[in-house]
């Protein structure tokens, strides 16, 4: 349970991060990766807030930005 909060915690910072410098598809893999642990522990909720806020950020964003973005961060330099 310890090890789950920890990794929980790093998460966390990592996503305060992205959004405090504006990575977007950072907050899109921590997005991606929170969703399903919300589902299965019935937050529904919670689960309704992330969709919602990731509805925010790509209405906000135009989606040839964001694929280039994705594109510059995960090809190997």
């Amino acid at each position: 349970m310890t090890l789950n909060y920890v990794k929980i915690v790093k998460m966390y910072h990592l996503f305060r991060n992205s959004v405090r410098h504006g990575d977007a598809v950072m907050m899109e893999v921590i997005y991606r990766d929170i969703l399903p642990i919300f589902h299965v522990c019935g937050k529904h909720h919670y689960f309704e807030i992330v969709l919602s806020m990731m509805d925010n950020f790509y209405g906000t964003l135009p989606y040839k930005l964001l694929q280039l973005m994705r594109i510059n961060r995960t090809v190997p330099l």
